[in-house]
């Protein structure tokens, strides 16, 4: 099942920040999910790599003391509806990251290995960053999830 929930980035209301200096480029993207976009196996977009990025890491989050337990894939959707992460292998060949948890203290953070950024290849176009539901949380209730994305332009 696709996600109901989206937000300004997903749909094209915002941009992600860009720059052509060195260095880290953070965003944080939240979704304010219903119970049913917190089912195992529920998957959709929750951000945006833009155009000429690639991954460095990432921090899961959510704001309800229930979503311990929180297990969540995250990778590329060609579009923003895809019920599967892109198997190509520009955008990583699989998800990014196969196991981030929110943990008790409700963070998670996940840097990326040095053979999964080489695996991610910088395009010409923004790409969706997919979130699966892997484990729901231990109370599946809404709630809001953010995801906080260290980025690099090349």
């Amino acid at each position: 099942m696709t996600f109901i929930a989206t937000n300004d980035y997903v749909v094209g209301r915002k941009n992600a920040v860009t720059t052509n200096e060195p260095g880290v480029q953070v965003m944080r993207f939240t979704l304010d999910m219903k119970a049913a976009d917190l089912a195992a196996g529920s998957i959709g977009a929750i951000g945006v790599l833009p155009a000429t990025a690639v991954p460095i890491g990432l921090i899961l989050d959510t704001d309800a003391a229930n979503g311990a337990g929180l297990v969540a894939q995250f990778g590329v959707l060609t579009k923003a509806t895809d019920s599967a992460f892109s198997a190509l292998p520009a955008d990583g060949g699989a998800p990014w990251a196969a196991s981030v948890a929110a943990t008790t203290s409700l963070t998670a953070q996940h840097l990326l290995s040095r053979a999964m950024l080489n695996d991610v290849a910088p395009s010409s176009n923004d790409r969706f960053i997919g979130m699966k539901v892997t484990t729901p949380p231990s109370s599946a209730v809404s709630q809001t999830v953010g995801l906080t994305l260290l980025y690099r332009q090349v």
